[in-house]
């Protein structure tokens, strides 16, 4: 991180588990965000 440079944690949902939002979820929680990841499960 540059010095001087104030970084926000913002609080986030993703929605959609698939590869794009759980890649999304990851990038997010590793740059220090919280992250919430929602899926939805249709019941057969």
């Amino acid at each position: 991180m540059t010095p001087g440079k104030h970084v926000h944690s913002i609080r986030t949902a993703v929605l959609g588990a698939g590869s794009w939002g759980t890649t999304l979820a990851i990038l997010l929680d590793e740059k220090g965000h919280q992250v919430r990841l929602w899926e939805y499960f249709h019941d057969l």
